[in-house]
C-alpha cells in the first residue's frame, strides 16, 4: 500500500498556491497599467477662482491666465458645523485668457442660510 498526502490536505495547498498566484499576478499587473497611462500634465494651467455671494444667490468668477482651456469644475463643500462634505460638478469651458462670471445654484443651503 502507497502513503501519500489526504486528499482534504492536498486541496488546502492547491487553493494557497492559487491564491498566491492570483495575488503576484494581480500586482504585477497593477503597476503594468499604471505605467500605461501617464499622469496629467497641468503646466500650462494657472487660473483665479473666487464664488461672492448677491442678493439673488452665488456668482462664480474665475479668471484663466493660463495656456490651456479649462472645462469643468468640482467644488468641495464643507460644512464644518454639520460635518458634512459634498461634491458640486459646475460644467463649463473658459478658454485661455479669458474671464468668466457664472450664476451658481447649489441644491441645499449652505453654512446654514
Amino acid at each position: 500500500m502507497r502513503k501519500g498526502v489526504s486528499p482534504i490536505i492536498a486541496t488546502v495547498l492547491l487553493i494557497a498556491i492559487t491564491v498566491s498566484l492570483a495575488f503576484i499576478i494581480f500586482s504585477s499587473g497593477k503597476e503594468f497599467l499604471t505605467q500605461l497611462s501617464p499622469p496629467p500634465n497641468c503646466e500650462g494651467v494657472v487660473f483665479e477662482a473666487g464664488i461672492y455671494e448677491t442678493a439673488d444667490g452665488y456668482v462664480l468668477e474665475i479668471n484663466n491666465q493660463g495656456n490651456e482651456d479649462i472645462e469643468g469644475f468640482s467644488l468641495i463643500i464643507k460644512d464644518e458645523l454639520k460635518g458634512e462634505t459634498d461634491l458640486e460638478a459646475i460644467n463649463f469651458i473658459v478658454e485661455k485668457g479669458q474671464s468668466i462670471s457664472k450664476e451658481i445654484n447649489f441644491e441645499y443651503n449652505i453654512l446654514g442660510k
